[in-house]
């Protein structure tokens, strides 16, 4: 019901960030050696962003430190509205 902030810190693992499909998402990542789906995010000005960004609701920023692993978001979910 607001936007809000993530900090994923990830060694050796996978993480899969699942997100309402209405809820804009940026994600801004430092990686080594890792794998990242980036299905459905486009890459502008460093940092990856879902297509609805700009008319979306609501907000997700992530920011995220990883080595050696794998870096998924799914948007496939429900609705964040109330």
């Amino acid at each position: 019901t607001r936007d809000l902030n993530a900090d994923i810190q990830v060694t050796l693992g996978k993480v899969t960030l699942r997100v309402p499909h209405d809820v804009g998402v940026q994600l801004d990542m430092q990686r080594f050696l890792t794998t990242f789906d980036n299905d459905g995010l486009v890459k502008r000005d460093g940092s990856y962003y879902s297509d609805n960004w700009d008319s979306a609701r609501y907000h997700l920023r992530i920011h995220v430190q990883t080595t050696f692993g794998a870096i998924a978001v799914d948007r496939s979910g429900g609705s964040a509205q109330p």
